[in-house]
This record gives C-alpha cells, sequence and structure tokens, in this order.
C-alpha cells in the first residue's frame, strides 16, 4: 500500500492521496477481516480437521479394519485413499505405522502380481519396525519379499488353490526366526518338516491343513487355538499315531481345537483311561475318522463351553455313564442323527442348540429322560434347518415348542421355511407357543473359535452351505 501512496504523492496529489490512503486501509482491513472469517467458518463447517492427530489415527485404523472385514474386489484399498483426501492426512497417514502394517492380496480379485508386489514394497517399507499382518490368496512369488521381514511377522494368512501349495524354501527358512509371530494359517500346504521357522514363543494360533500334523509338533508348545482341517493328499500311509494324537490333547495351554477329516490312526486296543483337557473352552469336531468314539467317551473338559460336531456316523457309542459336560452353553449337531440322542444326557446346561440336517429325526418321545425330567431346561434358542421336505418338519417344532413350554423360547430356521409355513397358515399354531425368528443375515460365518480375534476363513464347518442349499432346496 506504500507504494501505491508513493505513486500518488508524486503526482502531486495531496489532500486526494490522503483520502485514497484511508481507503485502502480500509480496504486491506475489510480483506483480512475477511480471510480470517472464511477461514474460521472452513473451520467450523469441516470439525473433523479440528480433531487431535491421536483421534484421527483411530479412525483410520477402524476403517481399515471394516473395509478388510467387508472387502470388495472393484473397492480402492482405505489406507490408499485416506492417504490421497489432503496435504494433512497423507502427512498424518504416513506416519501413521499400523496404516500400512496389514496386507491383503488375492489373486481372484485379478490384481495383477507385479502390481501387488510393487504395492506390497511400499507397505513394507512404510510400515517400519511395525508388526505385520500378512494375509495372501492363491500366491507364492511375493513371499521372498516378506522373508527379510519375517521378525516383524505377526499374523500369517496363506491359502493357496491345492494346485501350488508347497513352500519348499529349505535354504533359508530352517534358519529364520519369528520371535513375534501369534498367528499361522496355512491351507492346504505342505510345509516340509523341519524347515519352517526355528523360533516362534508366541505362537497361539494355528490352522494347518496337512496328512500329519505331527511333524510340526515344535510349533505348538504354546497354542491356545489349533485347527487342523482336512488335506487333498492324505493318505493312511502318512497319518500320525494314536499317540502323536494323545499329545497334541495334553497341549496344556490348548482352549480351542478344531479337527477336521483323517490325521491320526486309531488305537491298536480300546483306549480306556480318561483324557484330562483342564483348560479347553471350545471342541469341534467333523467327518468320521475312528477316533471319536474313542477319545470322546473319556474326555474331561470341566470348562468346555462349545461343542459342534459334523458328519459323525458314531450308531454304538454310549455316552450315558460318563459325567456330563455342566459349563457346556451352545451344542451344534450336523448330520449326526445317532449321536444326536446320546448327546442330549451329557448336555444338561444348553442355552443354544443347532441341529441341521438331521433326517431322520426320530427322537420326539426321547426328550423326557428316565426319570420324567425335561432336558435342556435351560435352553433358550433352537435354530433348525432340516433337508426335504420342510413342512413336514412343522410337527417336529411344534411338538418340541409343546414340551419346552417356555413361551421365551427362540426358534430360528431359513427365511423359506417361515415363509411356507405361513401359507400353510401353520405359523401361528407355533407362535402362540414360542417365538419365531428367521436365521439372520450373514449368520453363516461364524468366527472360531467363539470370541477370537482372528479373521473369518473358508471353513468345514461354515454355516453357508446348510443355509443356502437346505433353505432353498425346501422353497
Amino acid at each position: 500500500m506504500s507504494m501505491r501512496l508513493e505513486s500518488l504523492s508524486e503526482s502531486g496529489g495531496g489532500e486526494d492521496t490522503l483520502t485514497a490512503g484511508r481507503k485502502l486501509r480500509k480496504l486491506d482491513h475489510t480483506i483480512i477481516k475477511s480471510q480470517v472469517e472464511y477461514g474460521a467458518l472452513y473451520t467450523e463447517t469441516v470439525p473433523v480437521l479440528n480433531l487431535p492427530i491421536e483421534i484421527l489415527c483411530q479412525i483410520f485404523a477402524a476403517a481399515q479394519d471394516a473395509s478388510q472385514i467387508h472387502r470388495v474386489s472393484k473397492h480402492p484399498f482405505v489406507e490408499v485413499i485416506i492417504s490421497h483426501v489432503c496435504r494433512g492426512w497423507r502427512s498424518i497417514a504416513l506416519s501413521f505405522l499400523l496404516l500400512w502394517s496389514t496386507f491383503q492380496h488375492d489373486s481372484t480379485w485379478g490384481q495383477a502380481d507385479r502390481q501387488s508386489g510393487n504395492r506390497l514394497n511400499v507397505y513394507l517399507e512404510r510400515s517400519s519396525s511395525h508388526l505385520l499382518d500378512l494375509y495372501f490368496r492363491l500366491f507364492k512369488s511375493m513371499l521372498e519379499s516378506t522373508l527379510p521381514h519375517v521378525a516383524r511377522w505377526r499374523q500369517f494368512f496363506w491359502i493357496s488353490n491345492g494346485y501350488d501349495s508347497k513352500l519348499d524354501f529349505r535354504d533359508r527358512l530352517c534358519r529364520l526366526e519369528a520371535p513375534n509371530l501369534e498367528y499361522l494359517s496355512l491351507g492346504p500346504a505342505t510345509l516340509y518338516p523341519g524347515t519352517f521357522l526355528r523360533d516362534t514363543p508366541k505362537l497361539c494360533y494355528l490352522r494347518m491343513d496337512t496328512p500329519c500334523p505331527s511333524q510340526y509338533f515344535r510349533l505348538l508348545s504354546n497354542i491356545t487355538v489349533l485347527q487342523i482341517e482336512h488335506h487333498p493328499e492324505s493318505d493312511r500311509s502318512r497319518l500320525g499315531s494314536w499317540n502323536d494324537f494323545l499329545e497334541i490333547l495334553a497341549l496344556p495351554l490348548l482352549s480351542s481345537l478344531s479337527i477336521v477329516g483323517q490325521h491320526f490312526n486309531k488305537p491298536k486296543s480300546q483306549h480306556s483311561s480318561n483324557i484330562i483337557m483342564k483348560n479347553l473352552k471350545h471342541l469341534r469336531h467333523g467327518e468320521e475318522n475312528n477316533l471319536f468314539g474313542h477319545f470322546f467317551p473319556f474326555l474331561s473338559a470341566p470348562l468346555l463351553e462349545t461343542l459342534v460336531l459334523c458328519d459323525l456316523n458314531s450308531h454304538s457309542l454310549d455316552l450315558v455313564d460318563r459325567e456330563p459336560f455342566y459349563m457346556l452353553r451352545s451344542l451344534t449337531v450336523i448330520c449326526c442323527p445317532y449321536l444326536f440322542l446320546n448327546l442330549a444326557a451329557i448336555t444338561p446346561s444348553v442355552t443354544h442348540l443347532t441341529l441341521l440336517n438331521l433326517s431322520p429325526l426320530n427322537c420326539i418321545i426321547e426328550w423326557f429322560d428316565k426319570d420324567g425330567n425335561k432336558l435342556w431346561a435351560k435352553l433358550k434358542v433352537l435354530t433348525g434347518i432340516y433337508d426335504g421336505i420342510s413342512i413336514s418338519r412343522f410337527g417336529f417344532y411344534l411338538e418340541f415348542a409343546r414340551m419346552m413350554a417356555n413361551p421365551n423360547l427362540i426358534i430360528r430356521t431359513c427365511p423359506s421355511i417361515i415363509k411356507q409355513w405361513a401359507r400353510g397358515s401353520k405359523i401361528e399354531q407355533l407362535q402362540a407357543m414360542c417365538l419365531v425368528e428367521e436365521i439372520p443375515v450373514g449368520s453363516q460365518e461364524i468366527p472360531w473359535p467363539p470370541g477370537a480375534d482372528v479373521p473369518v476363513e473358508n471353513d468345514y464347518f461354515a454355516l453357508n452351505y446348510y443355509l443356502v442349499n437346505l433353505g432353498d432346496r425346501a422353497v
């Protein structure tokens, strides 16, 4: 403004110069005031810009967690979106190591391996010293990029297609140490014995699809969650021994055990001594493998809360004389018609009962024991889906509700069955005795074990197959 005043003075403006100066100062003041008001108004209308950095980082982390749960292939990665909003957010995001410590790659999304490999290298650099959570599906080529960072592995999940499933890095993996590895999931995969990770003191969660799990016992010392899945290459010549199986059951910290398929040979003589698992809370067992009848009648698990059984055709299994599981609250029985009656007598405290495909169901008259006492007196929710014509199963639900005599009992089944009952004007009879609900959408993905902070994976026990196929077939 002084330069403009000097120019006016040289031209001999005099009094006009002073007037012009006052006007210019007034205009400058008005401009500055307007800029301040604009800035204040802009900040006021976007309050997120005033949040402390710590709060913003928590929001970023929550958004990333949500995107990983509901990942859709065409959606960009949320951490990338956050880092491109504005300069302020980008600066915070690039300095927030946690945001870049989780990497996911799924070849089924159509991602180019080269592009994803470049993205992996960026994430490894930006995460600096932070522990890593790595999830790969149908991949092997990028594994080598992560090996120099194996000391930072916290979670490592790899799901192959079964054709490219052998991890053979014997020259390097046998020398690697993973002191921070807590969660390891490989399926289906073959780890050559003695070639993977020497030191895993923090490993507490292990899922593996392997024909002989006993080869990897050195990984199990601190395991609390163990999931052994069916392996497509398993054969009897590579099965573990009965003693190997007992060694797994004897793991001192094991609280959740899930076994599918045939991995161990049955004992040469009938087992007769108690199998004590003091910390076991959740047990799943699937597919007939000749072991269930040898260990379950002798299992002592005073803390057992959840029991899930699938495809077990034990005709002659006698469980009447064994001690009940008094702490067991959730019981799921899938395709085990002959075992079901025996289980009823040893699970008196069940509050949530799920019955899937128990056809033929001929146990209506068995709901009362020999003394006339009602079984499952604490039951709150019955979830049931049956193969075949749903209308013929309505009598089971009706009789069940009548015998339970609890108006607060909730009976859940798939929407198609409920619609068919409604069309037949039968549902009112059932609603007069209990509450009828549809199975919630999305409940087919049930995390295992209950309450565990681990990603939901492809699961043999997932209810999706039964909900979709059996429910739709009943329409």
